[in-house]
C-alpha cells in the first residue's frame, strides 16, 4: 500500500504541476489582462478629469483679473467722488475755468510772458 500511496501522491503532484503549466504557457493570463483593463479605467477616468480642472484654473485666473480690476475700478471711483465733492463747492467751477484760461465776458484777459 506505501507504494501506491507514494504513487497516488506523485501522480497528483504531476497533476497540479500540469495544470500550472497549462494556466502560464498557452491559455490566457487574467491577471495580466485585469492589471491592463484597470490601467486602461485609471487613464480614462484621469481623462475625464483635464477639462473641468483645466475650467477651474481658467475660473481661478479669470477671477483673480477681475477682482485686481475691481479693485482699481474702486480707486477710481473714490477719486471722482472725491474730486465731485471738490467741484460741487461754490466756486470751485470758476476756479477751474481760470486755470483753464477762461475769462468772464467783460474782463480782459492779459499774457506775460518771460517772467523771472
Amino acid at each position: 500500500m506505501a507504494v501506491s500511496a507514494t504513487a497516488a501522491a506523485r501522480a497528483a503532484r504531476r497533476t497540479a504541476a500540469g495544470s500550472r503549466a497549462a494556466r502560464t504557457g498557452g491559455g490566457l493570463r487574467w491577471d495580466r489582462i485585469t492589471r491592463w483593463a484597470l490601467l486602461g479605467l485609471v487613464g480614462v477616468l484621469l481623462l475625464m478629469y483635464v477639462a473641468p480642472v483645466r475650467s477651474f484654473l481658467a475660473t481661478r485666473d479669470r477671477s483673480a483679473s477681475q477682482s485686481a480690476q475691481l479693485r482699481s475700478l474702486k480707486a477710481e471711483h473714490a477719486t471722482l467722488a472725491a474730486r465731485r465733492a471738490e467741484l460741487s463747492k461754490p466756486g470751485a467751477i470758476e476756479i477751474q475755468a481760470r486755470r483753464a484760461g477762461m475769462v468772464k465776458p467783460g474782463e480782459r484777459a492779459f499774457v506775460v510772458r518771460q517772467l523771472p
